[in-house]
């Protein structure tokens, strides 16, 4: 694993991998000493922030409550917790979801629905999931 390379410029200290210093370099940056930064501890109002903006893009609570429990740390309760699988629901589960092309095949020919046997993978899935009524 490559090191990062420190680098400074009117005060500003980064850290950039080797590959992107020329870039870094063309733009006025100069290698300097590594040097220890102290990176703020979380608070509660980042937590807040962090919490008003869910669900965002997010389908897996637990996706999403591993990771601020990782960075929040102590802040992180279990309101919050709560709170997290409230806002962010898991994607709906699909019947072909998990289903190799043969199981896709097996079920598509049990339903008596028929597909090419060229049919890709993406296809055979829509095909089962477009015939099969959500189960309450």
């Amino acid at each position: 694993m490559s090191e990062l390379i420190p680098v400074e410029l009117a005060g500003e200290y980064l850290e950039v991998h080797p590959t992107t210093f020329a870039a870094h370099e063309a733009l006025g940056w100069r290698k300097c000493e590594k040097r220890e930064v102290e990176q703020p501890s979380p608070t509660r109002a980042d937590l807040e922030e962090a919490l008003s903006r869910l669900p965002d893009d997010y389908n897996d609570p637990d996706f999403v409550v591993n990771g601020m429990r990782r960075h929040f740390g102590d802040v992180f309760t279990d309101a919050d917790k709560a709170r997290v699988r409230e806002l962010v629901k898991p994607a709906d589960k699909k019947p072909s979801d998990g289903l190799t092309v043969d199981e896709l095949k097996a079920a598509l020919t049990e339903k008596g629905i028929q597909f090419q046997s060229t049919a890709l993978k993406a296809d055979l899935q829509a095909l089962l999931d477009g015939t099969t009524q959500p189960t309450e």
